[in-house]
């Protein structure tokens, strides 16, 4: 346990997890530990493989590295026993200090060394209601029951939504703990099948990239309000395929662990919003798609005219006061859409545009080395892309690139302008959402 300065008299004291290290909160299991640990443990404790899993160093003596990440799960799972974790023990007074601290209300060192005195108990003051629980409330005496459910179904959601009882005041609690892991051991340890035939970073996101469209649907329905399940699944599907896709690069899996999952962290919303944006491409070309409309996922899309997005999870203002920020030509790029349709790049062509705009993305936001990295990685798609070209009698090819440029100046540009309407909306704080790793989703489309 460590104490951090305050501007108050009284230190707040953040309790560690047990697990991996770092800030843990709340107690799961029978110990006390940060969300992903929890999350991680109920995943090994329900898998049919787990006892059949092996060491990465075939040692059994792995250790956290100092950002606190695991990367053999046998070692963490075995960490997890060692402290007493068990599905049985489940502990209601988790989580709490986070959301539901009040203006108002006790301090929060004062709120945390409560909750340390009564961390084992039933949580009489607890105020929210996780969307797997069935809440019986006693509204004189403020109480609420939980009964958790550990079973889900297999598709359900990688993210959940944690409600408060006062919805008109609070926003939700978005845990992506589930989601984040998946996807970081997705980069770290790819499951990736290696061809016999020798190919380019550039072929092999490119392969990557179109694999991933093969779950397009050609008859979809129409998303008439985008409501936060729409915008969660789009979370995931956008977190983990872009994890599935940097893997597919020897370059990128050469880079160290960290830089991966910085690389990640930065371009994985980016990713999402540009696949979704050449696939509606795609389709308009093919007359599948309308000319107002925007494949928001494989099996759905959303008309300009008509779409109404559901605003309960990023704010409490109404949608007609929020309108300035939610031009739909706007935050699905449908300039850059038409300029793709005029260009009609190929699968390699595409693929490059893609790459290059989220590694310029990136390499401008950290600098310094990790750019150094990132701008030499483009020079091999670059030529790459070169090596394609003449093996496929295109030799002149410098106006073709131009065009392709232009469609990545263009986006760039366009998403400047919705950064300094994201930099307005901060300064009224029209936005509100609360996540558990906001770290992921700094970089917005």
């Amino acid at each position: 346990m460590e104490y951090s300065p305050s501007s108050s008299t009284s230190p707040i004291i953040i309790e560690k997890c047990q697990v991996c290290g770092f800030e843990g909160h709340g107690y799961h299991f029978g110990a006390f530990t940060c969300r992903a640990c929890a999350a991680f443990f109920r995943r090994c404790h329900l898998a049919a493989t787990t006892e059949h899993r092996k060491c990465r160093n075939k040692y059994s003596t792995c250790v956290p590295n100092r950002n606190g990440k695991w990367f053999c799960k046998k070692c963490r799972f075995d960490r997890c026993n060692k402290l007493g974790m068990s599905s049985a023990n489940i502990q209601y007074d988790r989580d709490i200090f986070k959301i539901a601290i009040q203006p108002g209300s006790l301090a929060e060192s004062e709120v945390k060394m409560k909750i340390r005195k009564d961390r084992v108990q039933s949580p009489a003051v607890s105020r929210f209601v996780f969307m797997n629980a069935v809440p019986w409330a006693d509204a004189k005496l403020g109480k609420i029951t939980l009964q958790m459910n550990d079973t889900r179904p297999e598709d359900a959601l990688l993210i959940q939504i944690v409600h408060t009882i006062d919805e008109e005041e609070t926003l939700p609690y978005i845990d992506t703990s589930e989601l984040v892991e998946k996807a970081i051991s997705t980069i770290l340890t790819p499951n990736v099948v290696h061809s016999s035939k020798r190919m380019s970073d550039l072929e092999k996101l490119t392969k990557g990239f179109v694999e991933f469209q093969t779950s397009q649907k050609q008859e979809m329905s129409e998303i008439s309000s985008l409501s936060s399940t729409d915008y969660m699944k789009d979370f995931e599907r956008s977190m983990c395929g872009s994890a599935n896709w940097l893997a597919c690069s020897d370059r990128i899996q050469s880079f160290d662990d960290e830089l991966k999952v910085e690389l990640l962290k930065s371009v994985w919303w980016i990713w999402g919003r540009l696949e979704r944006m050449s696939m509606t491409a795609k389709m308009r070309a093919e007359g599948s798609c309308g000319k107002k409309q925007f494949l928001f996922s494989p099996d759905g899309f959303v008309d300009y005219d008509r779409m109404s997005p559901e605003m309960s999870c990023w704010s409490k203002r109404k949608f007609e006061e929020m309108k300035f920020f939610f031009v739909p030509r706007e935050i699905f790029y449908d300039d850059v859409i038409w300029s793709i349709i005029e260009t009609d790049p190929d699968d390699m062509e595409l693929t490059f545009i893609v790459c290059c705009i989220c590694f310029q993305v990136a390499g401008k936001h950290f600098g310094g080395q990790i750019q150094e990295k990132l701008e030499k990685f483009q020079d091999v798609l670059s030529n790459d892309l070169h090596e394609y070209y003449m093996k496929n009698n295109k030799r002149m090819y410098l106006l073709r690139l131009k065009k392709l440029m232009k469609i990545q100046e263009q986006f760039l540009k366009l998403r400047n302008s919705r950064l300094e309407k994201y930099e307005v909306a901060g300064v009224f704080k029209m936005f509100g959402a609360s996540f558990s790793h906001p770290e992921f989703f700094c970089f917005t489309p």
